[in-house]
């Protein structure tokens, strides 16, 4: 290898080591060249940077001895340098057939799948745990061709994100060459995949080809490319901060204001369509773009852009109008698969929408699932004979499903028939009048359609004789169990074991915390932050207690996880809207149970400049505490049960209870 010339930046330099500033760090370690140079440039910098460190590495088990070697050179690495090691053997060949996927795809998923969980099982020991992969700025330039080969806009030619949901990539910056010249010059030794010399996969065809052809016109060809992607993340803040200013003040159901995109240049009215269609859950394609784009300039209009979504002009306002059909649409719900995997019964009601925004109404049914064992169902099949809507391999499941409706594109793999089809085309063949083609029920999981209403379940789903378990779909009125029929008097009250604080109790004490409150923060530049959506019903009470001027602004997170407990690994949905800078801010929460989700909020805050930070809970369950976190006010302390009511819920359900009650067993438990 040419040597590389004194003036060449290094890699030290260019290695983004604040990312992992405070953090336990979790280093994807494949053995490479450029996941050595990060686990030993962490390594390094654990005492100027306070970082705690792990790694972990997957053994795919797809090149045989050369597989071997690679957790052979990664195991004696990291006894070489006392770093705590992780290693999972997984046969990816045999999961990709299993699963019907490619093994690229198949292995990218149980690497971040497996990552995932050494995230969480760190969570429990630190406060703040990230996860570092080893791209760099040569991986980035690779993903850019091949977006730009595939097609994409300016936003896709930005590449890879520096960090994105607690992964960070510190080598970003950093070329292929700045790695290896690392690994020389510190002299340690890596390992190379054999496969990465294959042509046969695009990105590698890309980087053996594409990337040195390129380098024949200009051989700082990454350097170049920095320079680009640094401007174009500039240009995308800019234009992204334009959008959210034309588009404040506004929502699809109540009419997004157009009259500030007169005169604007298109580009903005491009972004306000993406993030319009997103919000809609429209089909994000450069045609639906550009429709919708045009639209915006319009002073009336209508768009039908899919079958039930139609935007319209009126007053110089976009709205989604009702559309005759439409009623009863299934308002989509995800559950993943991994809560499913206890074998117990789990319910879940069923919503559906007249207009195309959040107002929806029960439908007046639900979902029972359960995991079953393959050798147990044919005795108990009779048992579900009335209400199966469908049983399929539970191993085969891709991250969970979604109950739905159709979308455009869905495809069903029937069985006994070749092929696939659309089930537009299924629903016309059929003679489907339009109304039932909106009301049809659809489950999909990541991969695709599993099952169709009235058209049975896809083939890669279908049950064969390696089947271990199965996932057992029934349709259920709402109020009934797989036990018994509630009566006709049945209310929500009925629900509940008991009353744990009574509404005026609740009442008192929110009184006398805001009391104390405003006597705290005399002179301070008060903002109350409501974490969405449980501490509505605490907010709206606090605020009204406390007599001064404050600002109130909503956070809506999600911990991933739809059982009765957080998993602690965080994704924002709404951020803030209002600058924090010199804010003395008042985070609102309805429970503080493991802490780790308010933890990472807080966490978050702290680096917006904010004046101060401070905690405001309902509820405080110290007996869940998972980090050393202590709210500043509390209106009472409660025992380690199942609590609902003013705010909290279960299932999206028993928020409006004015008590808060101890939710029975039962009914958690299915």
């Amino acid at each position: 290898m040419p040597r590389r010339p004194a003036d060449a930046p290094r890699l030290e330099s260019r290695f983004l080591g604040e990312l992992a500033k405070g953090g336990h760090i979790i280093a994807a370690f494949s053995g490479g060249a450029d996941s050595v140079s990060l686990l030993h440039r962490l390594w390094a910098l654990q005492g100027k940077l306070s970082l705690t460190l792990e790694a972990v590495h997957l053994n795919h088990g797809l090149r045989g001895a050369e597989s071997e070697r690679d957790e052979g050179f990664v195991r004696a690495f990291c006894r070489q340098f006392g770093v705590p090691l992780t290693v999972r053997r997984t046969d990816i060949a045999a999961l990709a057939k299993k699963r019907r996927l490619s093994e690229e795809t198949c292995g990218r998923e149980e690497r971040y799948r497996f990552f995932d969980e050494c995230r969480e099982k760190a969570a429990l020991s630190f406060p703040y745990v990230l996860i570092a992969t080893a791209h760099t700025l040569s991986d980035d330039l690779e993903t850019a061709l091949f977006r730009l080969a595939r097609g994409t806009g300016p936003d896709g030619l930005c590449g890879i994100p520096l960090e994105r949901e607690g992964i960070i990539r510190p080598l970003l910056r950093c070329s292929r060459e700045m790695v290896e010249d690392y690994c020389r010059r510190q002299g340690l030794a890596f390992v190379t995949d054999s496969t990465n010399a294959d042509p046969a996969y695009a990105r590698n065809l890309i980087r053996l080809a594409v990337i040195p052809a390129l380098k024949k016109i200009n051989p700082a060809l990454e350097e170049s490319f920095l320079r680009l992607r640094l401007a174009m993340e500039e240009d995308k803040e800019c234009l992204e901060s334009l959008t959210d200013a034309l588009l404040a003040g506004g929502t699809l159901s109540a009419g997004v204001p157009l009259a500030g995109f007169a005169g604007q240049p298109p580009a903005l009215a491009h972004r306000a369509a993406k993030r319009l269609l997103l919000q809609s859950s429209t089909p994000v394609n450069q045609k639906n773009v550009l429709a919708l784009s045009e639209l915006i300039g319009k002073e009336a209009g209508r768009l039908e852009l899919c079958p039930g979504k139609v935007f319209a002009v009126r007053k110089k306002h976009l709205v989604l109008e009702e559309m005759d059909g439409t009623a009863g649409r299934f308002a989509p719900v995800w559950v993943d698969k991994m809560l499913l995997a206890d074998g117990k019964p789990h319910f879940f009601p069923l919503y559906q929408t007249n207009l195309l925004s959040n107002l929806t109404r029960e439908s007046g049914k639900k979902l029972r699932l359960q995991v079953i064992s393959a050798k147990d169902w044919p005795s108990i099949k009779k048992v579900y004979e009335n209400l199966l809507l469908f049983s399929v391999d539970y191993d085969t499941i891709d991250a969970g499903l979604a109950f739905r409706s159709r979308e455009p594109g869905d495809r069903l793999a029937q069985q006994g028939r070749p092929g696939s089809r659309t089930l537009k085309k299924l629903f016309q063949e059929a003679g489907l009048p339009a109304p039932k083609r909106q009301t049809a029920l659809v489950a999909a999981d990541a991969s695709g359609v599993v099952w169709a209403e009235g058209f049975g379940i896809d083939r890669r789903l279908a049950a064969g004789p390696g089947t271990e378990r199965l996932l057992t779909a029934c349709m259920l009125p709402a109020r009934e169990s797989d036990t018994m029929e509630k009566s006709e008097a049945y209310t929500m009250h009925d629900d509940i074991e008991k009353i744990l604080l009574t509404e005026e109790q609740i009442a008192q004490k929110v009184k006398a915390l805001g009391d104390q409150i405003t006597q705290d923060y005399q002179g301070k530049n008060l903002m109350l932050v409501s974490v969405l959506k449980g501490s509505v019903a605490f907010m709206a009470d606090l605020m009204r207690a406390i007599d001064l001027p404050c600002r109130i602004d909503f956070m809506c997170v999600s911990s991933y996880g739809a059982g009765t407990s957080s998993s602690g690994v965080v994704r924002i949905i709404k951020d803030l809207d209002i600058d924090l800078h010199n804010m003395d801010l008042l985070l609102v929460e309805d429970i503080l149970d493991s802490g780790k989700t308010l933890h990472y909020i807080t966490r978050l805050l702290s680096e917006r400049g904010t004046a101060s930070i401070r905690i405001a809970t309902l509820l405080d369950k110290p007996e869940r505490r998972a980090v050393p976190l202590s709210p500043d006010y509390c209106c009472f302390s409660v025992p380690d049960e199942f609590v609902v009511g003013y705010g909290l819920d279960y299932n999206e359900l028993y928020r409006n209870l004015p008590y808060i009650g101890v939710l029975k067993p039962q009914v958690y438990q299915g």
